[in-house]
């Protein structure tokens, strides 16, 4: 195996064992564990492989990177009991050379996907071909309509949820398509479920029951769907 490939499947097994905390899922087969598995490659031991991006969430506003408020509760179980890493960049601060470098091990440089062209190029090599070559079935679900698979985001996915066009839904149908993602197939064959979820996103539309939690400018107030004005207030 070359070097991009072997980094790029490194990449992948570091959120190996995420869906376990958010969903409930038994990741591993019968009586194995990541840690019993540690030396194993993923076609070996089977492993199942869940990659999970909350699209646009900020680390320094995350509880288990040491934000005052408490706002993500799962990821400091499944940090408390796996491994947090400190210094993990993306390649671009928007989605799509982001997702582009994430499927590939590609910087956009040379994958291609940048702000003259979203696409991605069906001469690439993304991580879920290279799985399903593997043996894994693979499942793709996406909240964000710029990971379309009209621009080929879906290179390598078996199965390919766009959750993002059942607007009444927003949120819901990506949970079901992700559960549905999880428990398909057959129980022997090794899964990868990869789920893009953009809850933390703009528009920025909060019910207003968190004010007393975040909103430090009582002077200022808020009610639904004014989240934008309150956070161009306090930058201008």
């Amino acid at each position: 195996m070359n070097g991009r490939l072997t980094a790029l499947l490194i990449a992948i097994l570091v959120v190996v064992a995420l869906a376990a905390v958010l969903f409930g899922h038994d990741m591993f087969p019968a009586g194995q564990s990541a840690a019993t598995n540690s030396s194993n490659t993923p076609s070996d031991a089977g492993w199942n492989i869940v990659v999970i991006v909350m699209d646009t969430a900020r680390q320094d506003r995350l509880s288990c990177y040491g934000y005052e408020h408490e706002t993500s509760p799962r990821l400091s179980e499944l940090a408390g009991s796996g491994t947090l890493y400190t210094n993990a960049y993306s390649t671009s601060s928007w989605t799509a050379p982001g997702h582009a470098s994430l499927f590939t091990g590609l910087h956009s440089a040379t994958h291609g996907v940048t702000q003259e062209s979203w696409n991605m190029g069906e001469d690439l090599l993304t991580f879920a071909e290279v799985l399903s070559d593997r043996g894994y079935r693979t499942a793709g679900v996406v909240e964000n309509p710029m990971l379309v698979s009209d621009r080929g985001y879906d290179q390598g996915f078996s199965e390919y949820y766009e959750s993002w066009r059942n607007k009444s839904r927003r949120g819901e149908q990506a949970v079901d398509d992700f559960r549905e993602a999880l428990s398909g197939g057959p129980e022997e064959q090794p899964f990868l479920v990869f789920v893009n979820l953009i809850a933390p996103h703009s528009p920025y539309d909060s019910s207003g029951s968190l004010r007393n939690t975040f909103v430090t400018s009582p002077e200022i107030g808020i009610v639904s769907n004014m989240w934008r004005q309150y956070y161009t207030c306090l930058l201008y």
